[in-house]
């Protein structure tokens, strides 16, 4: 047995190790199994969200999925069709609570999961979610990932001979943090703006309620429930979570009595704004946020020339925001190696995606090419042969930024004055062809 496979096998078989994928940045993670399990021990003590329980929940939760949607289907709130929400007791799998390691935060805390493969509510959160999905997409604030943020990023033209302050908002601990009260009345307000409901408003708080309250799990042999927020790991989880936050934003812009920033938007937990107010107004509305929610605690940011959000670096040039890449600290850059026996064709395509990537997020060319020169070293400690990089980043350089950007904006934004079809102020637009309607002018 070759070397590295004989190394493998041994470290699979250690019992005094956890190897996890790291939260963020594609590393492994080697953790030893007394300093996991004391992280996990330390996390469900929180009585504030999770509790202990003398037996495996998850028999007796399924009992109670079956009677309540049993009742529904036969109180006509929903169809006899949806029967396939209920799982067979053999059918069941086991909710089992892990943890991703952060070595990206201080003392490298874990990010908990719960794996809730075949538990008793999975098919009632994967129905929820698609229910939440359509909702979450016509939230004002809404971003779907970094091409959508970087075509809401493309339209804006910054006014000049004002002060332009970036800013940063973002949640800690957002799932957990949820309390179920509140979660459902964010869930309740927006299923009651559809027009045109299959079912009943009430039915699905009530299936949402299921899902919240019915999470019993596994952890070192013990076993817990976790009595507020939502798990993460069930399908609904990040429709739900944004659906909170995008009521808390409701909220926070109907009682807020002062000026307001002119542009935000958010991915899930990550926010970024910018701001023509005075810098003390503009902490003062940071302030009112962070103290808005008791359960929901804020990190802010505040910097006028940079800030980094999701995988893009924002930088404010002339009138403009200009995106480059940004990289976490810790990303390890780890990319299938040559030697694979992966086909060629895949292979090749890999180094590929990069370079268009790197075009999608480098508005300047310069900066492109040293990016690609940057990347293409990730990929020679990988292996690859350099006119296959070569190859790649000649492929890319043939693409404008904004011919790789296929994402529209659909959205609105609820901070300041608002421009009714893109979702920041009228004059913060670059005209797009055929489009009178929007000028490129000062606030």
């Amino acid at each position: 047995m070759p070397a590295e496979k004989q190394a493998l096998w041994d470290l699979k078989n250690r019992n005094d190790i956890i190897i996890k994928p790291a939260d963020k940045g594609g590393a492994v993670v080697v953790w030893r199994k007394d300093l996991y399990l004391a992280e996990g021990a330390r996390q469900l003590s929180n009585s504030t969200f999770y509790r202990q329980r003398s037996n495996d929940g998850t028999i007796p939760n399924n009992s109670k999925v079956k009677d309540a949607v049993s009742d529904l289907i036969d109180a006509g709130h929903l169809p006899p069709s949806s029967k396939y929400l209920i799982y067979n007791n053999s059918e069941l799998g086991h909710p089992v609570f892990y943890m991703l390691p952060k070595i990206h935060k201080p003392n490298n805390p874990g990010r908990p999961i719960v794996s809730a493969c075949a538990c008793p509510t999975e098919q009632i959160s994967a129905y929820l979610d698609s229910v939440f999905q359509p909702l979450v997409m016509s939230l004002p604030t809404y971003i779907k990932d970094t091409n959508h943020a970087l075509s809401i990023f493309s339209q804006v033209v910054l006014p000049t001979n004002q002060p332009i302050h970036l800013f940063l908002l973002d949640v800690t601990s957002l799932y957990t943090s949820i309390p179920h009260a509140d979660g459902l009345r964010a869930v309740k307000h927006f299923l009651n703006t559809r027009t045109s409901p299959v079912v009943s408003t009430d039915t699905l708080v009530r299936l949402t309620e299921l899902v919240l309250t019915l999470n019993s799990f596994e952890f070192s042999g013990e076993f817990f429930d976790q009595i507020s927020g939502v798990a993460m790991g069930t399908k609904m989880g990040p429709s739900y979570a944004c659906l909170f936050m995008g009521y808390l934003e409701w909220q926070m812009v109907n009682r807020y009595q002062g000026p307001t920033p002119e542009f935000y938007y958010r991915y899930i937990d990550d926010g970024i704004g910018i701001s023509t107010m005075p810098l003390d107004n503009l902490r003062n509305y940071i302030d009112f946020v962070k103290t808005f929610h008791p359960s929901i605690s804020f990190t802010s940011e505040i910097s006028t020339p940079t800030v980094n959000f999701l995988d893009i670096k924002i930088s404010i040039r002339d009138r403009f925001l200009h995106s480059s890449v940004y990289y976490k600290p810790t990303d390890s850059h780890t990319y299938l190696t040559y030697t694979s026996s992966h086909p060629h064709s895949c292979k090749r395509s890999i180094p590929f995606s990069q370079m268009l990537r790197l075009r999608r997020l480098c508005q300047d060319d310069i900066d492109f090419r040293e990016q690609c020169l940057r990347m293409r070293d990730f990929f020679v400690s990988c292996g690859y042969p350099l006119e296959v990089l070569d190859d790649a980043c000649n492929r890319g350089s043939g693409c404008a930024p904004r011919q790789v950007l296929r994402t529209r904006i659909q959205t609105a934004s609820w901070m300041g004055k608002l421009h009714e079809k893109e979702g920041v102020p009228a004059s913060w637009l670059r005209a797009a062809p055929g489009d009178e309607n929007i000028k490129q002018s000062q606030i």
